[in-house]
């Protein structure tokens, strides 16, 4: 998933309609400094944070398709009677 951000810390949550235009700005900032432009002193802070909360995330998202491909694996073992018992019938 592409980068966004919550902007914590800019004035405070955005139920404004605008969150999806500030992910966007997010998402572009975040290609520019990750190609190598130096980001100007007012975003560094920002950057800084940006790069740990996308980092969080990413192991979040990474730790979840774990579980799910784990999980999946684990109920292809038991059998049809097994998993109408456990109410896992798809």
């Amino acid at each position: 998933m592409g980068c966004r951000d919550s902007w914590g810390g800019y004035g405070g949550d955005y139920d404004d309609g605008l969150s999806k235009d500030y992910d966007a700005l997010a998402r572009y900032v975040c290609a520019l400094f990750k190609k190598g432009m130096k980001p100007p002193a007012e975003l560094r802070d920002w950057w800084r944070r940006h790069q740990e909360d996308d980092a969080r995330r990413e192991a979040q998202e990474e730790a979840e398709q774990r579980r799910r491909s784990e999980r999946a694996g684990a109920i292809a073992k038991l059998t049809p009677h097994e998993r109408k018992v456990l109410n896992l019938d798809m």
